[in-house]
C-alpha cells in the first residue's frame, strides 16, 4: 500500500479513536456505569490489537527493504566477481599460451 495513503488512514483511524474515547469517558465522568466500564475496556483492547497489528506492518516493511537491500548488494558482488574470474581467466589462459611458446 502506498505509504501516504496509509498514514491517512491511520491518522483517520487514531482520530476516530480518539472521539469514541472521549466520549466514553464523558460517559464515565457523569454516570459511571458497567456497560460504558466495558465498552471503554474493549476500546482499551481493540487500541492495543490495532497498534500492535500497525507496528507489525512497519517492522514487517522496514525488514522487507532491508532484505531487499541486501539481495540487490550480493548480486552485486556476485556480479563483481564474476567479472574478475573472467579477466583472471584471461589473464592466465594468455600466461598459459605465452608459457607453451616459451616466453
Amino acid at each position: 500500500m502506498n505509504k501516504k495513503i496509509h498514514n491517512l488512514k491511520h491518522i483517520n483511524y487514531l482520530a476516530n479513536f480518539d472521539i469514541i474515547a472521549n466520549t466514553f469517558l464523558e460517559w464515565q465522568e457523569k454516570k459511571p456505569t458497567d456497560t460504558v466500564d466495558k465498552l471503554m475496556e474493549s476500546l482499551i483492547d481493540i487500541n492495543y490489537y490495532i497498534t500492535e497489528i500497525y507496528t507489525n506492518e512497519l517492522y514487517y516493511n522496514e525488514s522487507l527493504n532491508e532484505y531487499r537491500t541486501s539481495k540487490l548488494r550480493a548480486i552485486e558482488r556476485a556480479q563483481k566477481a564474476e567479472k574478475k574470474v573472467q579477466e583472471l581467466e584471461k589473464e592466465i589462459a594468455i600466461l598459459r599460451k605465452e608459457k607453451e611458446l616459451g616466453l
